[in-house]
């Protein structure tokens, strides 16, 4: 009984280890967390290209957000192509971030919301 109680307590002082961030950023430590890690951008297109989405969020605030081949493009639950969203479209853009870039995940159209009844 006492040598069991001492393997449990030497394991939960050994589990929390594997969580701590280690100068790699092993997967599951805190790097890989916020490397993964996706945020959501409500806006306006402005513009995008091959390589970069501009949106604007607001009143004189905009960002760009790096594409890739592996960018995905929908309208409700279909994929569509890029070249289908054009200037002035309100998108969602979720992103993480790669190093010091935001990078898109997804770019989603949003269709326009019904008008309440009155």
């Amino acid at each position: 009984m006492r040598a069991s109680l001492i393997l449990l307590f030497a394991l939960c002082l050994a589990s929390p280890a594997q969580y701590r961030q280690g100068p790699s950023g092993a997967p599951g430590s805190d790097l890989d967390i916020l490397q993964t890690a996706v945020a959501t951008f409500d806006g306006t297109l402005r513009s995008l290209d091959k390589k970069h989405v501009l949106l604007e969020l607001g009143e004189d605030q905009t960002v760009s957000i790096e594409i890739t081949k592996k960018t995905l493009y929908w309208r409700g639950t279909k994929s569509v192509a890029a070249r289908d969203i054009g200037a002035g479209t309100v998108v969602t853009v979720e992103a993480r971030k790669l190093g010091n870039q935001l990078v898109a995940v997804a770019v989603r159209i949003r269709e326009p919301q019904p008008d309440a009844p009155r």
